[in-house]
């Protein structure tokens, strides 16, 4: 369904008035709220299949690999376990490290061809630093489960048009939970 489609049956059930656009009922309107709140608890409390996406990038030789934003630009919400390897070497990167272990990591000056990593300031980190180039990939959890007209993702629907990823029937249970 469609924004309008989705938020005319939410409207339905209960007797709320429809209308012709979201943007031009103060029902749809609030439909559409709940909505966003329905798609902000499910990106972020459910590991959903519909939402699992591939990040790769090529290492660099320091600690700090980028910004989550830039290696995962799918809308990062987290890393799915056990997925991180590095397809250069083929060995797992293990982790995510926690601030202790990040710390001792740096303490001991560990060496060798397998890095741990540690997720930071909504940045990706490697210790030891790997050789630059290497390519390495993971799964995430995107937080952009609404498809626009021209199939583009993002995490919140803006027009009538808009569809989702995730099923109808799950979208609508949550709005009338709300």
């Amino acid at each position: 369904m469609h924004l309008l489609e989705l938020c005319n049956a939410f409207a339905l059930r209960p007797g709320l008035p429809t209308a012709s656009s979201v943007a031009g009922s103060t029902t749809l309107a609030q439909a559409s709220g709940l909505l966003q709140e329905v798609l902000d608890h499910l990106t972020t409390k459910f590991d959903l299949s519909e939402l699992v996406e591939d990040a790769s990038f090529s290492t660099v030789a320091a600690d700090l690999q980028g910004l989550l934003s830039d290696i995962a630009p799918l809308g990062f919400e987290r890393m799915k376990p056990d997925t991180f390897f590095n397809r250069a070497l083929r060995l797992e990167v293990p982790g995510a490290l926690t601030g202790r272990e990040w710390q001792a990591q740096k303490a001991l000056a560990a060496t060798g061809p397998i890095s741990w990593f540690r997720i930071r300031n909504k940045a990706l980190y490697m210790e030891p630093q790997p050789a630059a180039g290497q390519l390495c990939v993971f799964e995430y959890y995107s937080n952009f489960a609404v498809l626009d007209a021209a199939d583009q993702r993002k995490q919140y629907p803006s027009a009538d048009t808009d569809t989702f990823l995730l099923p109808d029937k799950l979208l609508l249970a949550g709005m009338r939970w709300r």
